[in-house]
Order: structure tokens, then C-alpha cells, then sequence
């Protein structure tokens, strides 16, 4: 797996941020990408990358490198926030180790990791680095120096070491002297925990897509064209060379069979289209030209023996259909929810006479209590049927209701796969004073063991009064936590609370 390095600026300005930020997306729809903070003040890069990065961790990964034991506490929100590793450099003092290692206690594994970043990593100096800290970090980035030495010779050893360790990690491998294609190449392809960091650019007809803050003639001279190296890394048993590409929705439905080139998915990356390679036309196949059901372009993944392609999109068109046969798939409808939430847009627009789900749109006080009621019914059911049937009502009330709120699947699973980013909890502990509210409104009279709090609006027809996950976001006080500097000795005590 290769790993685009974008570093990141100490100050930042419009232009160049709409740049930067273009730049990004198209890099993260091939694969993870690695943000490198700015020696000194990291808050400008905090909020830029909370403010526009880090919603692209849904469908990417996001890692950022640059960290110091003194972030621990910025580290946890941009984890909770989507960030998929977090990387700390690697300290020799003693005293900052032990404070680093009690950090690194304190965070999930599998979401943090070292960096060493000095030209002076031997193979013997980064073993004994991931034999020491393995148990507390799963991840580990090493700058070497391969101006002197045999690139692939190095890389044989590295791969046998930690073969033969049967270390659980991944590591990563940079270098400031320049990694050849060939070496970076030689090294995605042979092993899954071996990944090399590469300085990436985009070549687009005319155009060029780079790091817009970035001009360091060395950095320039070491960049890869992101797109050509990706694409040397897929394998192709057919006579015309084309990758077979299967088309999924974001809900990983498969939409359809296609094919693709380098110059498709070159175009598709830098267009963020659904374009593919149409063997019956003999050239690129923008999709919806012509049929109108366009598609924006999430992710192109490839699958393990690097022989097919899996392009995440977003159908469009009215309806947003894929085939030809205008079905939402080429092995016809949708089932399910997807089908459910598209009868109920539907009928939102064009009901029928004397449709049910239209009398829902159109009278919010029914549904509120439908919706109370069939949750009610679901939790009494005892039977296995009885209880699948319940389950089954309540999801068609509340998807009217998020029909009728201009929310669908996409941003319930969105909100879902944040929440399984986020590394602390909330004690879940029941609301009676919701419950009462509940059981008020179906009519029930019961006896309330807890005081509703006063600042509590009770009101029925108020939807956000129970916003579970609290919007008053704790990053507003990244400059405050930034500046706080403690002592050595304080921050001893504050891990060995």
C-alpha cells in the first residue's frame, strides 16, 4: 500500500487553502493519506484539518504525523473526530520516553504509532524501536537514508526481520534523500505491513496537482505522479489490459460490472466522476453523458491479488439508476432499506391517492405517536417473528420521519461510522425524563422516579432536545490546550494519576 505524504504549513491563507484542500480529496479517494504537521505552533493545522479533512475519514484513511506527548489531550479529540492514527515522535531522553510510553498507554493501539524521524535509522536501531514499544502502538513510521545503499537489498532485510519476529505491525518507510518508483514500488507490492510514504503530485492533462504550499526544489524533484505509480501496482490477465472494476453505491451494493485503464482513472481521480474504459465504444466512458445518472466518485480500492478495482460512488439521476434497463443495478431494483427509503422519496413528492405514507408527510403529530408507538410495541415483543415484525415497523416510521427531515440512509450511516471512531464514551445510562414525555404522549399515566431537569424543554413538538452526541465540540479549545506547557514534573504526575 503506498502512503502520500502532504505536509502541512504553519500559516495558512484562501487560495492556497482551496488548493490544498482539492489536492487532498483526490489523493484520499486512492487510498490513506499522511498529514505532516509544521514544526512549532501545530494549531493552524489542527482546525484546518478538523474544518475539512477529517469528514473524509468515513470513506478514508486519515493519519497525521508530528505529534508530542504534550498533545494527548488534542490527539483524543481528533481521534474521537475520525482521525485514523495519530503518530508521536519518537524521543531518546529518557524522562520525555517514559512520558511518551505513559501517553501511548492511554490510547488505542491500533490508533497511534512512532515516529523516527532521522536519516539515522539502522535496521538493528528500528527493530530494537518496535520490539520495545510494540505492545503500546501498532504503527511505526522510519526515515532512512537510502543515498548510500542498496534500495532493494535494505528492503529484503526489512521485510525478513520483521517477518521472522512475526511482528503484529505496520511500518512505514520514508526518506528524505529520495525513494526511487522502483523501490517504492518493489515495497507496496511485497508485504501488507510494509507500506513506503512518497511525496505525491497529479498529472492532469495541462494541469498539475501538488502540495500548493510546498516549494522545496529537493521536494519537488522527489515527487511520484500519484496516479502512475498506483496503477503499476494492478495486474491484468486480459489481452487488452483493462482492470476489471466492480461499481458499488456507498452503501457497498454492487451496482455493476465495468472495466478501466490508467488514463480512466486518471480522469475519474481528477474529476471525481464515475469514468471507466467502454469496450464497446473503444474509449473512455464518462457515465451519465448521455443518460443523465451521473456519479460522484468516493474511493477506488484494489482488491488483494491487486487484479480488480472497487470504485465507491454516489449514483445520481431521477431515478439514480446504473443500468441501461434504468434499475438501480444490473441485476435489477434495490431491496431492502434502500428500497424503502426510495418509495418513501417518492411517495414525499408523488403520492398516490389515499396513501398512508402521505398522510404521515402531512400530519407530524400522527407520526410522532405511530413512531412512539410501534418503539413501545418493539420493546413488549418476546417472539422471535413478532419481534423482526416490530423491528420492521419501527424502521419504516422512522425513516418517514427522516424522509420528512431531508435525512437518508447515507447520513445515518455516515453518523454511525463516526461514532465507531470515537475512543471515549458516554455512560448511557437511561432518561426517565424522556421516557415520561414518551409514555405522556401515548396516553399512559405513570409515576416518575426522577426529576426532570430544569433546563430541560419537554416540549413534544421540539425534535433536538435529546441530541446525544453534544454538539459543543471540545476542539474550540485546541490554542488554549496548545499553549498549556507543563513541567517535565507535572506531566510525570498527570500519567501517574
Amino acid at each position: 500500500m503506498l502512503c502520500p505524504l502532504v505536509k502541512l504549513p504553519e500559516n495558512y491563507n484562501n487560495d492556497a487553502d482551496v488548493m490544498l484542500v482539492d489536492f487532498i480529496n483526490k489523493l484520499c479517494i486512492l487510498g490513506p493519506i499522511l498529514l505532516k504537521f509544521s514544526p512549532g505552533n501545530i494549531t493552524p493545522s489542527i482546525e484546518f484539518i478538523r474544518n475539512n479533512i477529517l469528514h473524509l475519514s468515513v470513506s478514508s484513511s486519515i493519519y497525521a504525523d508530528g505529534f508530542t506527548s504534550d498533545n494527548d489531550e488534542i490527539v483524543t479529540i481528533l481521534l474521537d473526530n475520525g482521525l485514523s492514527v495519530a503518530f508521536f515522535n519518537y524521543i531518546e531522553d529518557t524522562i520525555e520516553n517514559e512520558i511518551l510510553k505513559k501517553v501511548l498507554a492511554s490510547l488505542p493501539r491500533s490508533r497511534i504509532g512512532i515516529t523516527l524521524d532521522k536519516e539515522e535509522c539502522n535496521l538493528d536501531k528500528m527493530m530494537s524501536i518496535i520490539e520495545s514499544n510494540i505492545h503500546l502502538c501498532g504503527n511505526f513510521i522510519f526515515n532512512i537514508d537510502l543515498s548510500y545503499g542498496d534500495e532493494e537489498l535494505f528492503m529484503e532485510n526489512a521485510l525478513g526481520l520483521i517477518k521472522n519476529k512475526n511482528l503484529n505491525t505496520s511500518v512505514y518507510f520514508k526518506t528524505d534523500s529520495g525513494m526511487s518508483e522502483v523501490c517504492a514500488r518493489n515495497m507496496a507490492q511485497r508485504d501488507s505491513n510494509i507500506h513506503p510514504i512518497i511525496l505525491p503530485k497529479i498529472l492532469y492533462n495541462e494541469l498539475l496537482y501538488t502540495n500548493p504550499y510546498d516549494n522545496d526544489d529537493t521536494t519537488k524533484e522527489n515527487e511520484m505522479d500519484y496516479i502512475s505509480i498506483y496503477t503499476s501496482l494492478l495486474k491484468s490477465d486480459r489481452a487488452d489490459q483493462l482492470y476489471t472494476t466492480v461499481v458499488c453505491d456507498e452503501f457497498d451494493t454492487c451496482l455493476g460490472l465495468v472495466y478501466s485503464n490508467e488514463e480512466s482513472i486518471r480522469l475519474a481521480v481528477c474529476e471525481k466522476k464515475g469514468i471507466y474504459y467502454s469496450r464497446s465504444r473503444a474509449g473512455i466512458w464518462k457515465k451519465g453523458d448521455t443518460s443523465g445518472s451521473h456519479q460522484t466518485l468516493i474511493s477506488i480500492k484494489y482488491d488483494c491479488d491487486g487484479d480488480a478495482l472497487k470504485f465507491t460512488v454516489l449514483q445520481h439521476g431521477n431515478p439514480p439508476c446504473f443500468c441501461h434497463l434504468n434499475t438501480r443495478t444490473c441485476w435489477g431494483h434495490s431491496r431492502g432499506l434502500k428500497k424503502l427509503e426510495t418509495m418513501l422519496i417518492d411517495r414525499k413528492s408523488n403520492s398516490p391517492e389515499g396513501s398512508y405514507t402521505a398522510r404521515l408527510f402531512a400530519d407530524s403529530g400522527l407520526l410522532q405517536k405511530k413512531l412512539l408507538e410501534e418503539v413501545q410495541e418493539l420493546v413488549e415483543a418476546t417472539e422471535p417473528d413478532h419481534i423482526a415484525a416490530e423491528a420492521a415497523d419501527v424502521i419504516y416510521f422512522m425513516m418517514t420521519r427522516c424522509i420528512a427531515g431531508g435525512i437518508g440512509l447515507k447520513e445515518i450511516e455516515t453518523h454511525l461510522d463516526k461514532r465507531s471512531f470515537k475512543i471515549t464514551r458516554r455512560p448511557g445510562n437511561a432518561k426517565e425524563w424522556r421516557t415520561h414525555k414518551a409514555k405522556e404522549i401515548l396516553g399512559e399515566k405513570i409515576q416518575v422516579t426522577s426529576t426532570i431537569p430544569k433546563n430541560v424543554n419537554t416540549s413534544v413538538t421540539n425534535d433536538n432536545n435529546d441530541n446525544n452526541n453534544n454538539n459543543s465540540d471540545p476542539i474550540v479549545n485546541f490554542t488554549e490546550n496548545e499553549n498549556k506547557v507543563l513541567s517535565v514534573a507535572d506531566r510525570i504526575k498527570k500519567f501517574n494519576k
